[in-house]
């Protein structure tokens, strides 16, 4: 990763992400995805997951609809 300043905002930077950041994020996603699915998904019940599903979409809605009106 590299550190980049950003133009419009002089007290800001952004994060680049080089060839050898992007290799490695490639190579730990898999190893990732199954952590996260083994530890946080596999233990929910499919109704478990309808309920999280419902709280994520009226959080996100909200947050559109504030978004909208500012």
């Amino acid at each position: 990763m590299q550190r980049v300043e950003c133009e419009s905002d002089k007290r800001g930077a952004w994060a680049a992400l080089t060839d050898k950041g992007a290799a490695t994020l490639a190579d730990a996603g898999p190893g990732h995805v199954a952590a996260v699915r083994a530890t946080m998904f596999d233990v929910l019940s499919p109704d478990d997951i309808t309920v999280m599903a419902d709280a994520f979409t009226t959080m996100r809605d909200h947050m559109q609809e504030r978004r909208s009106t500012t």
